[in-house]
């Protein structure tokens, strides 16, 4: 550690792993969307936009990053 900079204590790990809290956020997405007066249906064809979308985001970086 470089002098002069007090120690840092190590941080806690999550007991909740990044799978388990894109899940959680999904299924309040989804909760979310009903709450606001969507049918079940339409909150999930919205949910898997969301996530469609996130994932076509990522594979275009992917693409950028490669040229």
């Amino acid at each position: 550690m470089a002098q002069g900079q007090p120690e840092q204590p190590d941080l806690p790990t999550s007991p909740i792993s990044a799978l388990q809290s894109d899940a959680i956020s999904l299924h309040e997405l989804h909760s979310a969307y009903v709450q606001a007066g969507f049918t079940e249906d339409q909150a999930m064809q919205l949910a898997c936009a969301v996530i469609a979308s996130a994932v076509q985001a990522h594979v275009m970086a992917a693409e950028i990053r490669r040229l």
